[in-house]
C-alpha cells in the first residue's frame, strides 16, 4: 500500500496532520497572543532541523534493516540454485546407470532370445530323430501270424 494511495490510511493521516499544523501556524502568526512571529519562525527552523535529524536517522535504519533483509532473501536464492544443481547432478548420475544397466537388459535379453531359438531347434532336431527312429522300429517288427 503506497502513501500516494487515496485510500491508504497513511495519505489520511499525513494529511490531517500537515492541516493542523498549518491551522495552528497561522493563528500564532495573525494573533500574536502567545509568542511573536520571530520566536515561532525559529522554534520552527530548529524544529525542521530536528525533524531533518531524525527522519535521516530512521531512513539509514530502514535501508540497513531492508538491505538485511535483501540479503536473507539472496542466501535463500544460492541455497535453493545449490540445491537444484546437486539434484540435478543426481539425476543425471541417475540417468545414466540407468541407460548402463537397460543396456546390460537388452544384451542379455538378446543372449536369452538366442539360446531359446538354440534350444527350440535342439527340441525340433531331438524330435525329429526320435519319429524317425520310432517310425523305423514300427516298420521293422515282424508280424506274427497267430496259425497253429
Amino acid at each position: 500500500m503506497s502513501v500516494k494511495d487515496n485510500n491508504s490510511p497513511h495519505f489520511w493521516w499525513l494529511i490531517c496532520l500537515l492541516s493542523a499544523i498549518i491551522i495552528a501556524l497561522v493563528a500564532y502568526i495573525l494573533t500574536d497572543r502567545i509568542l511573536c512571529a520571530n520566536d515561532i519562525m525559529e522554534y520552527i527552523s530548529y524544529a525542521s532541523v530536528i525533524l531533518s535529524i531524525t527522519l535521516s536517522i530512521f531512513a539509514i535504519l530502514y535501508t540497513y534493516t531492508s538491505n538485511v533483509q535483501i540479503q536473507q532473501q539472496f542466501e535463500k536464492i544460492n541455497s535453493a540454485a545449490s540445491n537444484i544443481t546437486s539434484t540435478s547432478d543426481n539425476l543425471t548420475k541417475t540417468g545414466n546407470k540407468l541407460n548402463e544397466n537397460l543396456e546390460t537388459i537388452l544384451n542379455r535379453l538378446e543372449s536369452i532370445d538366442d539360446r531359446q531359438e538354440e534350444i527350440s531347434g535342439q527340441m525340433n532336431y531331438i524330435n525329429t530323430q526320435l519319429n524317425e527312429s520310432v517310425a523305423n522300429k514300427i516298420t521293422n517288427i515282424p508280424i506274427k501270424s497267430n496259425s497253429k
